[in-house]
């Protein structure tokens, strides 16, 4: 019979609560007992330690609090004289025989009591930074919801201000919340109220233990209490309904007993491997990786398993002998060379028409000889093949699509919708005017009358009131001057023409779009200003373009 006394440390059931504390006014708050439990059922000691917390932002004030605990657990905080702002705690309770837990972080703010001068007459619902201007609000109370008094200028920084929501309502009737300046102007006189009234009642979600609750937000018309037998893990629990303030201990692999399907006491199952003669269910429940008639077995160097520390199976590591295979990346056991020849395959050869060694193609490089061309072609002979056959294709289907857009110059008005494509054409046409000067090819239209025709179409340009119809009389003349375009012409005799005119391809696609473009001078009653300008612009252009060559 073994008889042992096992203790357990306090647990913490509940969070404890923020609090608020008037400036130079000492408060009491809450009793520590109805958030700490000890599992074994002793008295708990308390203390306290003030920290700050490493999320806080730069330039936060923190205020001087000291805090006093009774002998009962009552919580009373005592704020230094004149201080203000924040202070955080962490309360540590600690059994008889030393055991302890400590608390969450708990966050106690000093409000000075001028904040509190003008609340009395208040309502509970009116404040500053509720959106609303009410009767007892002017633009000089609270311009956040009044909006700036006229006859103030507006200059310089304008706050920006973003507040957290509103706490919960605190025994003393105040709700506080904090405001922060986005644009960080460092005035605060248009500042909302962090603190207001409100009506306070006990409630089932406000962290303490009043009314008729059997404990903190919990019992009596609030939900049922948290229990060791309620099958959720809560209460700080370890486990569901076990550890913590609970009498059962959760299932570990420490506990010395056999529990949580373990094959045998704190081994074996979701705990470390069984040793040798222990019991086990499955091979993985032993140390040696072999359960025999529901017992492990002890491990050796011939039990054709690879085990306890070995390198290779049965060899290696504590075994004598020595590893030796054809993947050990040592040359050894009647081998010609690192884990090839002998027993092994063949060691590499720079005839033996296999990419293998050190080589960077079949039989060349590395310490071969060196790769050549040839090399490369017959690794890469279907790469070469499918580039230069796109290579091929590429230009083939432009210039198939070109061709139908000649033939159907409605769809290449379309080109001048894309910035991209046109600027493609127009640098394709230029890098095929080189291959048109070396065959000393004349241009499509002379010097002269490519700026004869700039200069006119300027001149338009620069008229308030152009007419649609001088424009596209202008452009007709341009064209039959290009194309040699009859007095009488339709679509078919436009295409006809344009085809087998001097112009390059690519400016015969620009033109026949430009052209279909310009249509609209002549079936629209009304056409923009900018339109024309834009019309104007881009022939001008195309004439350049034309006169190069």
């Amino acid at each position: 019979v073994q008889i042992s006394r096992v203790n357990r440390a306090p647990a913490l059931i509940y969070p404890v609560p923020n609090f608020l504390v008037f400036k130079n006014t000492a408060t009491g708050a809450y009793n520590l007992n109805d958030y700490f439990q000890d599992p074994d059922g002793g008295e708990l000691n308390f203390s306290y330690r003030q920290v700050i917390p490493q999320f806080e932002l730069p330039g936060v004030v923190y205020a001087n609090v000291s805090v006093n605990i009774d002998r009962t657990g009552f919580v009373t905080y005592n704020p230094a004289l004149d201080n203000l702002g924040n202070a955080y705690f962490i309360f540590t309770a600690t059994d008889i025989l030393n055991l302890s837990s400590e608390s969450n972080l708990v966050k106690v703010d000093i409000f000075g009591s001028e904040k509190f001068s003008n609340l009395n007459q208040t309502s509970t619902i009116d404040f500053c930074g509720d959106y609303v201007c009410s009767a007892v609000e002017d633009c000089y109370k609270c311009p956040f919801d009044c909006g700036q008094c006229e006859e103030e200028q507006q200059s310089g920084c304008k706050a920006d201000w973003n507040c957290t929501a509103w706490s919960p309502c605190m025994p003393a009737g105040f709700q506080t919340r904090n405001c922060t300046d986005l644009s960080n102007c460092g005035d605060n006189r248009t500042k909302p109220d962090e603190i207001k009234r409100c009506v306070y009642n006990a409630t089932c979600s406000d962290g303490l233990k009043n009314g008729i609750e059997e404990g903190v937000d919990c019992g009596g018309p609030c939900d049922t209490c948290p229990s060791c037998t309620d099958e959720i893990q809560n209460q700080g629990e370890g486990g569901v309904d076990c550890g913590g303030p609970c009498e059962k201990s959760c299932p570990s692999c420490s506990d010395e007993i056999k529990n949580q399907n373990e094959s045998d006491i704190d081994c074996g199952g979701p705990c470390t491997p069984c040793s040798g003669g222990k019991n086990c269910l499955k091979n993985k429940d032993c140390e040696s990786l072999r359960c025999d008639q529901l017992v492990c077995t002890y491990p050796s160097c011939d039990d054709e398993i690879r085990n306890q520390g070995e390198e290779g199976v049965d060899c290696g590591g504590p075994c004598e002998k020595l590893c030796g295979d054809c993947s050990d990346k040592i040359q050894n056991r009647g081998e010609e060379g690192v884990d090839c020849g002998g027993r092994c395959p063949l060691c590499p050869t720079c005839d033996d028409g296999i990419r293998n060694g050190n080589e960077r193609l079949v039989d060349c490089g590395g310490s071969c000889r060196q790769c050549n061309f040839g090399d490369y072609f017959q690794k890469y002979m279907v790469f070469f093949i499918i580039f230069f056959v796109i290579l091929g294709i590429i230009p083939l289907f432009f210039i198939t699509y070109f061709f139908f857009l000649l033939a159907n110059p409605e769809r290449a008005r379309s080109l001048y919708e894309s910035n991209v494509i046109f600027a493609f054409l127009v640098a394709a046409n230029r890098f095929c005017e080189k291959f048109r000067v070396l065959r000393h090819k004349k241009p499509a239209i002379s010097q002269e009358s490519a700026k004869l025709f700039i200069s006119e179409l300027t001149e338009m340009s620069r008229r308030h009131d152009l007419p649609n119809k001088n424009l596209h009389e202008e452009i007709v003349k341009i064209y039959t001057a290009l194309i040699g375009l009859p007095e009488e012409y339709d679509d078919n005799i436009f295409n006809m023409k344009l085809r087998t005119s001097s112009l390059p391809l690519f400016l015969k696609v620009l033109f026949a779009g430009y052209y279909k473009k310009a249509e609209i001078l002549a079936m629209a009653t009304f056409v923009a200003p900018e339109e024309k300008i834009d019309l104007i612009t881009e022939l001008r252009f195309l004439l350049a373009e034309a006169a190069k060559g």
